[in-house]
């Protein structure tokens, strides 16, 4: 079984010596030569031979993006299989591990140019025939181990194969820097609130949305508790028969209304009208003067 695997293994490009565009200080497997991943792989019939795990001496190269920026560790595992009796192996493996080194999951990592340390070495002694196969892993902060494509290991052991492509970024808006918005809608006589919403009319509030991650796709709506104005709908306020309509554009948005919104990545505005309006069927004089008050709850949600 070693022997296919040590025919299988692929080509991840390894480097010896100079530092390069890649995962710098890995562990080698020398013997006589030093070799590197997916090289690092040796059959021997040699009674007595013996072979060296050294680290700082590989450069792993790959096409392949880490699954999320952080902190990473290259974990080398060495596969070894030694004859007991005639086609008979006995198995066993050996770990070594390395400092961590931040990896830019937006940037493969043959596009990155960082340094590990590697933990000490070991020497494997071969008293009858035998192979060893060194296979290189990443591990993140989780102890979670990736496997570069095209870098076959012996099966059995847990894995995830890196991606090709970057990940998709996260996406998040922050409304109007988490805070509340207040609006004043000033002095009004009763006579002259509107029963008919018009946007024209509205006090217009910019509203700052600000977006990471990228393009980002909202749905959004108003929660509050209406009061019908005509055919519109309008925020119930504290006094009898007086809403506050809430316009997007020049539409007078109702608690059922969900609207399609989009955003950049960076700072957006969301501008949107407000206007006292009263309900043509209560009299004036059922109107109570003074301060009133509305409450809405401006809802997105990421699409």
């Amino acid at each position: 079984m070693l022997k296919n695997i040590l025919l299988i293994i692929a080509t991840l490009i390894c480097i010896i010596g100079n530092a390069n565009a890649g995962i710098n200080g890995t562990h080698a497997l020398v013997g006589g030569s030093a070799f590197c991943p997916p090289d690092a792989n040796l059959y021997t019939t040699n009674i007595g031979a013996s072979y060296a795990i050294r680290p700082g001496l590989c450069t792993i190269s790959s096409g392949a993006y880490v699954p999320a920026s952080g902190y990473y560790s290259v974990l080398s595992i060495a596969y070894i299989s030694i004859e007991v009796a005639p086609k008979s192996f006995a198995s066993s493996t050996q770990s070594f591990t390395t400092s961590t080194a931040f990896l830019d999951a937006s940037k493969p990592i043959n596009k990155q140019n960082v340094t590990v340390t590697g933990s000490a070495g070991s020497t494997i002694s071969f008293p009858m025939s035998g192979g060893v196969v060194l296979c290189s892993y990443l591990v993140d902060a989780s102890g979670k181990k990736y496997l570069f494509p095209d870098l076959f290991c012996p099966e059995g052991d847990s894995y995830t194969p890196l991606p090709p492509k970057p990940p998709i970024p996260d996406t998040s808006c922050t409304i109007n820097g988490g805070n509340a918005l207040s609006v004043s809608l000033g002095t009004l006589n009763r006579d002259e609130i509107p029963t008919v919403p018009d946007s024209g009319s509205a006090i217009s509030k910019t509203i700052s949305v600000a977006c990471t991650g990228g393009k980002v796709t909202v749905k959004m709506k108003f929660n509050y508790t209406p009061i019908s104005i005509g055919s519109s709908q309008a925020v119930k306020t504290s006094a009898n028969g007086v809403g506050t309509a809430i316009f997007y554009g020049s539409k007078a948005l109702s608690p059922s209304d969900v609207t399609s919104v989009n955003f950049l990545e960076g700072s957006n505005t969301l501008t949107l009208g407000f206007q006292a309006v009263r309900n043509s069927t209560v009299a004036l004089k059922d109107i109570p003067t003074g301060a009133f008050t509305a409450n809405a709850v401006l809802v997105m949600t990421q699409q």
